[in-house]
């Protein structure tokens, strides 16, 4: 081979080489894990004052039991608290009046902290009448904290002071009556709605369950 033909085949070589080298890239990669522990929501429903068991034997008319429901956050988010209180109703005759109504049979006082969301709803297939209450502070609800307790919803219920008009047993006597008490917790943070109205929230729980 000529020196000529030597040089020229060098050269395009180089050029080869050359575009091969543009068609190469600078790279480089970088990692980085972020790690998030995931909160809870937890609460607890508690009757410290409650007599020890969960049933109350030979009850009577006008009688108080304490019974005093109240919730902690037991979780690691901050929620809104709501109780469900379903209470038994039947027609009978109160002490004082000569005709039978619709009457709750325990009564209670609500406590401060506590309203009452919209009106109770009946149930005349099992004969109950259910109340929700938010823990709220004015017209909007009240964050429950970690590890925070809520006042009690109420210290106490009493029995109707009903009156037997009738000499056979009422559909009252002997009858096992269940008041029943229900928490319930939703995140404070990143809701459907801003709106801080006991009734909104609640019903974005009722959505959920």
């Amino acid at each position: 081979m000529s020196r000529k033909k030597l040089v020229l085949t060098a050269i395009v070589l180089i050029l080869i080489l050359a575009i091969g080298g543009i068609l190469a890239y600078f790279t480089d990669v970088e990692t980085k894990t972020n790690t998030f522990q995931m909160g809870n929501i937890d609460i607890i429903v508690e009757e410290p004052s409650w007599p020890g068991n969960d049933e109350v034997v030979n009850i009577i008319p006008n009688q108080e039991v304490p019974k005093d429901p109240q919730i902690t956050n037991n979780g690691t988010n901050d929620v809104y608290a709501f109780v469900k209180v379903v209470v038994p109703y039947e027609n009978v005759t109160l002490e004082g009046q000569s005709a039978k109504t619709e009457q709750e049979l325990f009564t209670y006082t609500v406590n401060e902290g506590w309203v009452e969301v919209g009106t109770a709803e009946k149930n005349t297939t099992d004969k109950t009448v259910t109340h929700v209450y938010a823990y709220a502070e004015g017209s909007e609800v009240k964050a429950l904290l970690k590890d925070e307790t809520t006042p009690a919803v109420f210290d106490k219920i009493k029995f109707v002071n009903m009156k037997e008009t009738e000499f056979t047993n009422s559909a009252v006597q002997s009858q096992e009556l269940n008041v029943v008490v229900s928490g319930y917790g939703i995140q404070t943070t990143d809701l459907n709605t801003t709106s801080k109205a006991p009734a909104d929230i609640w019903s974005l729980l009722e959505a959920q369950n």
